[in-house]
């Protein structure tokens, strides 16, 4: 500025503008059947544009690293005033998680709008693994094997939508003909799982049958072919 002789009086301004970003802190929190439980696992977590269809990456995919712990946070900065962010659950190139996962999920494509009075805001997803236990009795149809035909243990396979788990019981005498399958996943992905049951391999002479459900268990009737006109059936025990 220049102080001239006919203008010995001048102002100047100075205007600061305040570029202003806020901020997300998504806490991850991991439960077993509804319990808080410790961990070691990476998570991954990323901001989209939206929860259709069509969304679009807008962040850079976050890890949430947790050692012996059920929960911890990640922080996304430098985020836009007035725009709405979506908060996910991704795998580590930031596709979100999907068929295959071994949680269910809670919390996947909140929104959270960053304002200007309001810069910081939280968000919080939660991963619980339910579990369920599914009984299998063995029922024996041979007339309390009048033929001597039975044998002294079978071995039944779990499926889960229609796949082997690899997951096996054996059963005879010794545990009564009944065994259980524990601490399986209930959801993928919150998917409902659906189990079943197969014997491996059917006694000679024998036809087995499968009837029950998850909830309820299953029973596997055995039923010796030359044993068709008998009237005594053997059932646990």
């Amino acid at each position: 500025m220049t102080i001239e002789r006919d203008a010995l009086n001048k102002t100047a301004t100075i205007t600061n503008n305040k570029s202003e970003t806020g901020q997300i802190t998504v806490t991850k929190n991991v439960t077993y059947n509804n319990v808080a439980d410790d961990v070691t696992e990476t998570f991954y977590v990323a901001l989209y544009d939206s929860n259709g269809d069509d969304k679009q990456l807008v962040s850079e995919v976050k890890a949430i690293s947790l050692t012996d712990a059920s929960t911890g946070t990640a922080t996304f900065t430098g985020l836009t005033v007035g725009t709405t962010y979506y908060v996910y659950e991704t795998t580590q190139d930031g596709t979100v998680v999907g068929s295959g996962y071994a949680y269910a999920v809670d919390g996947q494509g909140t929104a959270v709008t960053i304002e200007r009075d309001a810069l910081n805001k939280t968000a919080t997803i939660t991963n619980n693994k339910i579990t369920v236990e599914i009984s299998v009795i063995k029922d024996w149809d041979d007339s309390s094997n009048q033929d001597g035909k039975r044998t002294e243990s079978v071995t039944v396979k779990l499926l889960a939508n229609g796949e082997d788990t690899g997951k096996t019981v054996t059963l005879s005498a010794e545990n009564n003909w009944t065994a259980s399958f524990e601490d399986l996943a209930k959801y993928n992905n919150g998917t409902e799982i659906t189990y079943t049951v197969e014997e491996i391999e059917v006694p000679e002479g024998y036809t087995a049958a499968v009837n029950g459900n998850a909830t309820d268990g299953y029973t596997i009737t055995n039923t010796h072919a030359g044993d068709n006109n008998h009237q005594c059936r053997e059932g646990v025990g």
